[in-house]
């Protein structure tokens, strides 16, 4: 369903193709759905169970009841719908092909997972977290950690492998909503053991080998690579299309620009700024960037010393 190698004809065509589906009403359908037949299996036992002792014991079971029914009929109606949850760029028209299924899957996953106590519930059991995201199309490792915090969508885009862990509010943005009206959608791979810290926010089409840990208040863009081993530090931003080679470590609150390339073992220190395009294979090419900027920045020192200078001189 990806578009890349469209032509601009082609891609018309593939952005005004319509869904046959009424979606609007289905999706008013579905929340009644995901509610009215739990709700109706939990309450009706109490009213018609013949003693006393059946109603208490239909009234203690009624929470369970209803809370493993709402996920079950949420997960399978999304289900028809997981084809739609694929790799893209596709306006936000409920009306087309893609987008439209999209949102029926969404009304699906957002009952479940914007019900707090619920959601939190079934992630601390194994066996209900296993089914829950089973039912929304992850086909991931299963022994993963999740944050009852941590936004995820799109559950057939992650691929998480074994021991991923997922801090407290941070984001795996599998999803982006474009300014002229479109949404774009990439899958994210998580290698195992990757750590993503608290409040980090990840970008469509992140990808992690082993062991990658992206340190607390993190940002990065679309489509990074992070290799084996490797470390980025607290508050660090990473852009769109970089490399981090193996076992690197990016020092705290660092910026690594558009499709620069970080070599392999690399230890870079806090706050260093690596330009877009950049390419630092060895420890002296990442000497001679931060040289660089070191020397433009004394230059730039130097002539606002001098500006100031003249202006006190003519009395400004």
């Amino acid at each position: 369903m990806s578009i890349p190698k469209m032509t601009p004809e082609e891609i018309e065509v593939f952005m005004r193709k319509k869904t046959a589906l009424p979606v609007p009403t289905l999706l008013t359908v579905f929340l009644i759905l995901m509610f009215a037949i739990p709700m109706a299996a939990a309450v009706t036992p109490i009213f018609v169970a013949p003693s006393t002792v059946l109603k208490i014991v239909a009234a203690t079971l009624s929470p369970f009841v209803f809370a493993f029914l709402h996920l079950l009929v949420a997960g399978l109606l999304s289900m028809p719908f997981h084809k739609a949850i694929v790799p893209g760029k596709f306006p936000r028209n409920l009306s087309h092909f893609v987008y439209g299924p999209r949102r029926l899957y969404a009304i699906c996953w957002t009952a479940i997972f914007y019900c707090t106590p619920l959601y939190h519930a079934f992630l601390s059991v194994p066996q209900t977290r296993k089914l829950m995201f089973w039912l929304f199309g992850y086909r991931g490792h299963s022994e993963v950690a999740i944050a009852p915090d941590a936004w995820i969508r799109d559950l057939p885009c992650l691929k998480f492998s074994k021991g991923v862990y997922t801090a407290n509010k941070c984001t795996i943005g599998t999803n982006m909503c474009l300014s002229d009206g479109t949404i774009f959608v990439e899958n994210i791979t998580l290698g195992e053991n990757t750590m993503i810290g608290h409040m980090v926010i990840i970008g469509p089409g992140t990808h992690t080998e082993g062991q990658v840990e992206l340190g607390v208040n993190s940002a990065v863009g679309i489509r990074p690579r992070f290799g084996a081993n490797c470390r980025v530090g607290p508050g660090c931003s990473v852009n769109h299309g970089a490399e981090i080679g193996e076992s690197a470590d990016i020092g705290p609150a660092s910026y690594i620009g558009v499709k620069a390339k970080i070599g392999s073992g690399i230890k870079m220190p806090s706050a260093s700024n690596i330009p877009d395009g950049s390419v630092v294979q060895t420890q002296a090419d990442l000497d001679a960037i931060l040289r660089n900027e070191r020397n433009e920045l004394l230059g730039l020192k130097q002539t606002l010393r001098h500006s100031f200078a003249d202006r006190v001189k003519k009395g400004a």
